[in-house]
């Protein structure tokens, strides 16, 4: 028999599979073979009758075209029967990486993947799916094969974030009374220092800022600098000062120097640094809706591109110094306003006014000569 003919008979033994076997296996065969009436033969063009073509491989006997195996004379599509992940819990943009594994075993590579939000949200054909998130929350990874399987991960925050809303509170309190007082006035008001708290939290797939700032102030009288006078007689009120005195509490600070001593009232003083630190608590407190209009107060969105913005500690690192600006500058303009002395001396005018009043009185219960200051 010549070579073309040998080919010839060849090819049609490999195609004919007579119909009996289509039917059925014998047990002494594996799903891709057929009994020949004397031993098992491979099918490697029919697949055990499927009426489209697939090939048989040694190893496991199952088909490789579009995923389908041989078992029982038919073909089955392989599927997915579990996926595995790398690590359950991951944080934002932390890369996870997704295995399947497929019944029967050996068509992995076939799977397609699929997640919601995910960097990247689909692949083809792969073994393995590697993917991250920027948004925290749930999740589905699905790996697909003739139907799908889905796999649920809890995207969580890195360590040390939490959730929250973008704030600022602002105050300032009195931490002593007792104040270091320069040579001259009677009281004194003033800034001891400004203390922050700046935190990041997370909101939806962004940083925003939470600041807490605090300015303790000093305020209270500077007793070496005046002489207490509530009203008439004593050592320091006489009929001949006392117009002067009347004079510079109604028409003056209620603190101005005599020459050899200088006037004022403790009850009055408090009262008119109270007022600076009134004035100053409001003005700071103000300044919060100016600082979460301010840049430095911003948003910033996880970009899982940017290393510097996927946990909290980076953000508050990207921003603090901008911030914390920011609150000097606020700092600053509720100190110009509430330094402003006409202010405070206006609320202590009419403590003043009453303390003139009593020494007018005394004055005139002992028939002191008049003064044109005395109120009526």
């Amino acid at each position: 028999m010549n070579r073309q003919s040998k080919v010839l008979l060849s090819l049609c033994m490999l195609l004919f599979v007579p119909p009996a076997i289509l039917t059925a296996c014998p047990e002494d065969c594996n799903p891709c073979q057929y009994w020949t009436g004397e031993n098992c033969e491979w099918i490697c063009t029919g697949c055990c009758g499927c009426s489209i073509s697939y090939t048989c491989v040694d190893v496991g006997f199952y088909c490789i075209w579009e995923a389908y195996y041989c078992s029982g004379c038919g073909c089955w599509p392989a599927v997915v029967v579990s996926i595995t992940a790398s690590k359950e819990s991951p944080t934002l943009c932390e890369d996870v990486t997704y295995t399947a594994t497929t019944n029967p075993p050996g068509y992995e590579r076939y799977v397609d993947w699929y997640t919601d939000g995910g960097e990247p949200y689909r692949v083809y054909d792969s073994n393995t799916f590697t993917t991250h998130w920027r948004c925290a929350g749930s999740k589905t990874v699905t790996a697909q094969l003739h139907g799908g399987v889905n796999k649920q991960v809890n995207v969580v925050l890195p360590t040390g974030c939490s959730e929250g809303s973008k704030s600022a509170d602002l105050q300032a309190s009195v931490w002593s009374t007792e104040v270091d007082c320069p040579p001259g006035p009677c009281g004194k008001t003033a800034v001891l220092g400004l203390s922050s708290d700046i935190s990041a939290k997370y909101d939806n797939c962004k940083w925003v800022f939470q600041v807490a700032a605090h300015v303790p102030l000093e305020s209270g009288v500077c007793p070496f600098n005046y002489v207490d006078i509530s009203g008439g007689g004593g050592s320091y009120v006489t009929e001949n000062n006392y117009g002067g005195i009347v004079y510079r509490f109604v028409a003056t600070s209620g603190c101005v120097d005599m020459g050899s001593f200088t006037p004022s009232n403790t009850e009055c003083i408090l009262v008119h640094e109270a007022k600076h630190v009134e004035v100053f608590q409001n003005e700071f407190e103000a300044r919060e809706a100016w600082l979460l209009s301010r840049p430095s107060m911003s948003d910033i969105a996880v970009q899982c591109s940017d290393p510097e913005t996927t946990t909290c500690q980076q953000a508050v690192a990207a921003r603090q110094t901008a911030i914390q600006s920011d609150l000097t500058a606020a700092l600053f303009y509720a100190w110009e306003i509430a330094s402003d002395e006409t202010i405070a001396e206006g609320a202590a005018r009419q403590c003043f006014s009453d303390v003139a009043s009593a020494i007018c009185s005394y004055a005139y219960t002992h028939g002191w000569k008049p003064c044109a200051y005395c109120p009526n």
